[in-house]
């Protein structure tokens, strides 16, 4: 049990480690300045991977994904490329949060020749607030060649929740050569 010196400020016992008015008040300013600098590194994005490392994509090898974004509404959009076949038929694409496999999926038809990058949109789980990070896995269904119906995990994405205006809705889905892919799988600008 600590030695109490008497009654403090208000009142209150003061342990006996705290010998005067003064002690108290450098405490209180200590307290406060430690809040006041949490605060600031919160809102600067300490603790939020996206904000400070950015927006991430990791492929399988000899796939592209880049600039990633996420909206309110849960759709991720990504910059999709490939070397690997000379030719594939994007037929679904899905996003989940874990490995197991995804439950929102999305049809679609979109031609991505070897070397060519287009635009693709992931139907993701979760909505979330704008400013919140979002970390999930990009799924496609593909056609290539005479295989039909091939799945693949193709992406691991981290980014943050832009607002509606920021993100722009392709609807039609169809494929627009935007970049290069170099042999060594490296976007070519």
């Amino acid at each position: 049990m600590a030695k109490v010196l008497g009654n403090g400020i208000g009142g209150m016992q003061v342990p006996a480690g705290i010998k005067s008015q003064g002690t108290l008040i450098i405490i209180g300013w200590l307290v406060l300045v430690t809040v006041i600098v949490l605060i600031v590194l919160f809102q600067l994005g300490f603790g939020n991977p996206a904000k400070i490392v950015g927006p991430t994509c990791v492929t399988q090898p000899g796939f592209v994904c880049s600039a990633p974004s996420m909206n309110t509404t849960g759709m991720v959009k990504v910059q999709f490329g490939q070397i690997v076949y000379s030719q594939i038929v994007i037929t679904g694409v899905g996003c989940s949060k874990n490995l197991t496999g995804f439950t929102n999926t999305s049809a679609t038809y979109v031609v991505v020749n070897s070397g060519q990058t287009t635009t693709l949109e992931f139907p993701c789980p979760q909505p979330a607030a704008v400013g919140n990070v979002f970390s999930g896995y990009l799924w496609i269904t593909y056609d290539a060649g005479t295989s039909t119906g091939l799945l693949m995990q193709f992406g691991k994405v981290i980014t943050s929740v832009t607002a509606p205006s920021d993100f722009i809705v392709y609807s039609d889905h169809t494929a627009t050569v935007t970049h290069t892919i170099n042999q060594d799988g490296a976007m070519m600008w």
